[in-house]
Formats: C-alpha cells, sequence, structure tokens
C-alpha cells in the first residue's frame, strides 16, 4: 500500500481517487499521508470509514440517502450536526405537508359529490397531485442481527482416549494413558483420568 501510494503521488495528479488508503498503513505512514493530503493542491476525492482522517482532510461530505445524493460541507464531525439539523427540518415540512393534504383531502371527501362545490373539490384534487411529496425521512438506525443457533447437545460421553502414548524421541512423558470428559451439565464438564503407566 505505501509503495503503491508512493508511486501514484510522485505523478502528482489534478485529482485523487483514494478507497480507504488508510488500510493497512502502520501509524508513522498514515501521519506522513495525512500531512501531505493536507498540503496536496489538487481535488481528492475520498472514501473512508476512519473519522479521525475525513475529520483532518474533508471539506465535503456526499451521502446516499434515500436514493438521493446529499452534499454537506465541512468535514465528518460537521456533517453529523448538519445531518441531524437537515433531517429536523425534513420531517417538520412532511408533517406540514401531511396536514395540508389531510386538510384538502377532508374537503374532497365531503364535497366532492355536491354539484356546487365539484369544480373546488376537483381543484383541490389537483392540488394534491401537483404537489412535490415529502418523503418520511428515516431517522432509524440500521443495526445488523444475527444468531447462532443453538448447537445440538452432546452425548454424555463427549471425548474418550484409549491408550495413548506420548513422546520426544526417545523421551517418554507418558504411556497406555486413559483419559474420558463427561459432559455432567451445561456449561460444567467432568475430566477423568485413569492411572497409568507413566515413566519419566
Amino acid at each position: 500500500m505505501r509503495a503503491h501510494l508512493a508511486r501514484l503521488l510522485v505523478m502528482e495528479p489534478d485529482l485523487l481517487l483514494l478507497d480507504e488508503p488508510t488500510n493497512h498503513l502502520d501509524l508513522e505512514s498514515l501521519v506522513w499521508l495525512q500531512n501531505y493530503l493536507n498540503t496536496y493542491s489538487g481535488a481528492i476525492l475520498l472514501i473512508s470509514h476512519d473519522r479521525s482522517f475525513l475529520n483532518e482532510l474533508a471539506q465535503r461530505i456526499v451521502e446516499i440517502d434515500q436514493h438521493k445524493l446529499i452534499s454537506y460541507r465541512g468535514n465528518y464531525d460537521e456533517y453529523v450536526a448538519q445531518k441531524a439539523a437537515r433531517q429536523e427540518q425534513v420531517l417538520a415540512a412532511y408533517k406540514n405537508q401531511q396536514r395540508e393534504i389531510k386538510r384538502l383531502q377532508t374537503f374532497i371527501d365531503r364535497f366532492g359529490a355536491k354539484n356546487t362545490k365539484a369544480s373546488q373539490a376537483q381543484s383541490k384534487r389537483k392540488q394534491i397531485d401537483r404537489m412535490d411529496k415529502i418523503e418520511m425521512p428515516d431517522s432509524s438506525e440500521r443495526h445488523v442481527a444475527f444468531r447462532f443457533p443453538q448447537p445440538e447437545r452432546s452425548g454424555r460421553k463427549v471425548l474418550e482416549l484409549k491408550k495413548v502414548d506420548h513422546a520426544y524421541g526417545q523421551t517418554v512423558v507418558y504411556r497406555e494413558l486413559d483419559y474420558t470428559v463427561e459432559r455432567i451439565s451445561a456449561p460444567f464438564w467432568s475430566v477423568r483420568m485413569a492411572p497409568a503407566n507413566r515413566r519419566s
């Protein structure tokens, strides 16, 4: 990664496209790269999950939200504050629009069948149709949910070794070792070692 970045930076391009450039960099290399990019005269399009790195370098953050690109000026911390304020504004606008739609629809439902008010009801129906509908802002945080299935319960005798020998070259550690592991009740286990011939 360091060699690739060095080759790229020596070329001094007008635009740098960097996708997770801090991956696989040690701290010294990361600090050097950050300082270099702070003095870089060209434009940088950067993708990164490193929040402190973004706070040092970012001047504009573009987010994909509800199938739209939304641009925020400033670093990551400023983006978080601006996004929260924007969501509040969108939510207020959404609620106002829903109230207006409900008011118009109430008039349509009440007077749509009356000859004297039919044209007004039709006008209000067109008014609803012409509205640029505001989507409900999605303020819920995304969570990844997963679970590990409960494994099948083992038998009472979990492990059994019989007449096991072990040696390092000519040095015998043990001979004819009998070894049994039994399940008592989860999560406790019982270990029993039968007497065996042991030589030092």
